[in-house]
């Protein structure tokens, strides 16, 4: 940093990758005009047969002089470690579901079979405690070590949970304060019209809750490429017969796998 000390206000261009904010937010503290450039906006600068700290070096430069350039907003320290939150909790999230089906596939091997759903897993682990059910030893041990582990995700994704409804971020708060609002709004109408009926959850919880267009999109691109189309327009001719063979009854059934009242 101490050359940046002695230089003179100057524009400062920075690759974005994972440390770029920081030492963007540094580095500004001199005075200088730092701007973050996304790597594929840089990449067409680059020149061939070049791969090296230099080529990169000058390609940025050139890149960052460009009048219609699109740039990255440098992140406050609040903004990014708010951020590492959210990664975090996805990282949690993704562990916690490889390990409810690591236990629903052990439980498979031994006859044991239930559908798909961290719901019906939670059902799984109370069998666990049953003596009567016909388990070896050494199965026991290994599916209790597997429960624990999923019970101790389950409060380390609580507690970011959490964390994020207090967030530091004041637009990151007017927009949670906004979706609150639309929650209420949506629990007003509800209360006046029986038909509609809406559960009083918090965003924390609605966060939490599997999702039903996730889980039919997933069904929806696994039939895509059985499809095995490979240009646009075969795509397009593709999707009508695939969407035609959706029933009403698995609309619902995706939604309840949710947790969401089919009333």
């Amino acid at each position: 940093m101490s050359f940046f000390s002695s230089l003179a206000p100057c524009l400062v261009g920075i690759e974005a990758c994972a440390t770029a904010h920081h030492w963007a937010r540094e580095i500004r503290q001199f005075g200088h005009d730092v701007r973050l450039i996304r790597p594929a906006y840089v990449k067409p600068y680059v020149r061939r047969g070049a791969k090296n700290d230099a080529a990169d070096a000058a390609a940025i430069c050139e890149a960052v002089t460009r009048p219609n350039m699109r740039f990255v907003p440098i992140k406050s320290i609040e903004n990014q470690g708010f951020l590492m939150l959210h990664r975090a909790r996805g990282l949690l999230v993704r562990q916690r579901t490889m390990t409810a089906c690591a236990i629903r596939a052990h439980f498979a091997e031994f006859g044991i079979i239930v559908g798909q759903g961290r719901q019906r897993v939670d059902g799984l682990v109370d069998l666990l405690n049953d003596e009567g059910l016909t388990l070896p030893a050494h199965a026991r041990i290994a599916l209790a070590v597997l429960v624990n582990q999923l019970k101790e995700l389950d409060r380390q994704v609580d507690a970011i949970l959490h964390r994020e409804g207090a967030g530091p971020d004041p637009a990151a708060q007017r927009h949670r304060h906004h979706g609150q609002s639309r929650l209420a709004q949506g629990q007003r109408r509800a209360s006046h019209h029986p038909s509609r009926r809406c559960s009083a959850l918090s965003p924390a919880e609605i966060l939490a809750r599997p999702k039903p267009d996730r889980q039919f999109f997933a069904k929806f691109k696994h039939w895509l490429r059985k499809a095995a189309q490979r240009t646009t327009e075969a795509v397009y001719d593709a999707i009508a017969p695939i969407l035609a063979t959706v029933s009403p009854t698995e609309c619902a059934n995706y939604f309840a796998n949710a947790g969401y009242d089919q009333n």
